[in-house]
């Protein structure tokens, strides 16, 4: 299961914050929402109550993933049900898929989070490809700019994005 559109951002710059703010916000518009988490690391706790995951599954998230080097992980809602490896993802019980991450597969359009204090390192949005937009702090040009305060601006612009490219696929000859 790939991100319908997914969220980036420098270490510490709020992604996690911002996707728990969207899937809150699309879970009272009425949408199943799932979530991936895309990682470097190994071992991870899935199911702890500390982990991002599980605070996206608080949030309302009816599954949430994540994809590490070990293999994808998925949580269901009832958290009895963790599903390892391939081939076991639940996208059919799902409207949406946001991810966090994933920053470097071009199919994805991406939200960028950034805030003024941590680019040392400059925007992401003018390294990488399929930028849509960004929430931020700062005076940003050449994308569509959201403030940190504007969750139900960004969820309609998640929506209406997601329309367009579900009519570009229905028209698309397979």
């Amino acid at each position: 299961m790939t991100p319908d559109i997914t969220f980036i951002g420098w270490h510490n710059s709020g992604k996690t914050t911002v996707l728990r703010a969207v899937v809150k916000e699309l879970c009272r518009r009425g949408l199943r929402v799932g979530v991936m988490k895309n990682t470097k690391h190994t071992g991870i706790d899935l199911d702890s109550k500390r982990a991002d995951t599980s605070l996206l599954m608080e949030a309302g998230a009816v599954s949430a993933g994540l994809v590490t080097p070990d293999g994808p992980i998925f949580l269901c809602k009832d958290r009895q049900k963790i599903k390892k490896g391939t081939g076991n993802s639940s996208r059919g019980e799902v409207d949406i898929v946001l991810g966090e991450g994933f920053k470097h597969d071009a199919s994805i359009p991406k939200i960028e989070v950034a805030r003024k204090d941590l680019q040392m390192e400059g925007l992401l949005k003018d390294r990488l490809a399929g930028v849509v937009a960004i929430i931020t702090d700062m005076d940003v040009t050449g994308v569509r700019v959201f403030r940190f305060s504007q969750t139900e601006q960004l969820c309609d612009f998640i929506q209406d994005l997601l329309k367009k490219d579900k009519t570009k696929c229905d028209n698309c000859v397979t």
